[in-house]
């Protein structure tokens, strides 16, 4: 497909190509240096377990009646499940479904963004989750180039820190920074 815009002439409409974005779901480990570090270090969070409520209990056992292994959008009903056990002890955040994220050179749909509280959403982008059935190989260079595109973002607006990346496929995650 080839895109065109038009020009800010008026009086000579002109078409030039524009440069099509590299998708996030399309991003392979190989040949991605230029978005993100190539060396990752692991890293150990240490903080400390937090019991299941009632509320996730109950949620939770209301949610067997649905097939939760067999696509990633099954499995997003127990991430939404967690995210909202864990979101609700921070009332300043709100979790974003399928936002849609983009730089000059990326573009792309984040499974959930977490930023601030708002009836829209603008930086400063924190952290991205990326629902993946099980291949966290894939979901990990995925959420990888959508942590770049926040930090992007939000470098835009002179904000810096560091933004996180979360892969899970609903019984166990990674954890990115």
């Amino acid at each position: 497909m080839v895109h065109f815009h038009k020009s800010p002439n008026v009086e000579q409409i002109t078409w030039q190509p524009v440069p099509r974005k590299k998708v996030f779901i399309a991003q392979t480990r190989r040949g991605n240096g230029s978005y993100w570090g190539e060396n990752l270090t692991g890293w150990v969070l240490n903080v400390p377990p937090h019991p299941p409520s009632e509320i996730l209990q109950l949620n939770l056992k209301r949610l067997e009646v649905f097939d939760l292994k067999s696509s990633e959008q099954a499995k997003s009903l127990l991430i939404d499940a967690f995210l909202a056990e864990i979101i609700s002890d921070y009332p300043k955040l709100k979790v974003w479904k399928t936002a849609g994220l983009e730089t000059e050179t990326l573009t792309g749909i984040a499974d959930y963004l977490l930023a601030p509280r708002r009836a829209y959403l603008k930086t400063p982008f924190l952290c991205t989750v990326e629902a993946k059935r099980d291949d966290f190989e894939k979901g990990e260079v995925q959420c990888l180039a959508e942590m770049s595109v926040c930090q992007w973002n939000n470098k835009q607006n002179s904000i810096e820190f560091d933004v996180f990346g979360i892969v899970i496929n609903g019984r166990c995650g990674s954890i990115i920074s």
